[in-house]
């Protein structure tokens, strides 16, 4: 505006990935509305935790005027779920699900290619799976990792690993118990 008067036919130009934004002049409500798509760039580290996005405006007969703001762009907040592990005699494998929810948009985030899924524990001790048809991830853990029975605190993280965007959804952690009990034995006599 110039002295609070809409300038129609301006130009808008903005420092963002070009065909992820768009403007649009509403000349009734005297306004140009500008969408940005935040697919177009990468989430910013962390620790800075936004973009600086500028926009550039022009019109005939006008001086051009800059505009800079931050927009803070963060990971999809997300959730892990668990169907508790079951109490599992030394020895034997114990296979449980997880499910790694957005809980954004309230769906079950299900991609095995861009996902690592980690246990506090030595690698050789478990492996996981991901499993289309319930859109979850199955854990499968030897309990001969551990020399006795006991109750095992267990910590899964979860971790987006996908480049297109990175960051994309936020990592996640989870603390468990496993319960791992003594081999049920009999004793035979005649």
């Amino acid at each position: 505006t110039i002295d609070g008067t809409f300038i129609s036919g301006g130009t808008i130009w903005l420092n963002w990935t070009p065909g992820y934004w768009n403007v649009q002049e509403i000349t009734a409500d005297k306004i140009y509305k500008i969408t940005i798509n935040t697919s177009g760039d990468i989430v910013p580290d962390p620790s800075i935790g936004y973009h600086i996005v500028r926009i550039n405006a022009s019109a005939p007969t006008m001086s051009d005027i800059t505009q800079t703001f931050q927009l803070r762009v963060r990971a999809i907040d997300t959730q892990i779920l668990y169907e508790a592990p079951e109490i599992t005699p030394i020895g034997e494998n114990e296979t449980f699900s997880i499910t790694l929810r957005d809980t954004y948009h309230s769906v079950n985030v299900y991609d095995t290619n861009n996902l690592s899924i980690q246990v506090n524990i030595s690698s050789s001790y478990y492996n996981w799976v991901g499993n289309p048809t319930n859109q979850n991830y199955e854990i499968e853990i030897d309990t001969d990792y551990w020399s006795q029975a006991g109750t095992y605190p267990i910590t899964i993280i979860v971790n987006w690993t996908g480049t297109n965007p990175a960051n994309l959804y936020q990592n996640n952690s989870l603390i468990l118990n496993l319960n791992v009990r003594n081999r049920v034995a009999e004793l035979n006599y005649d």
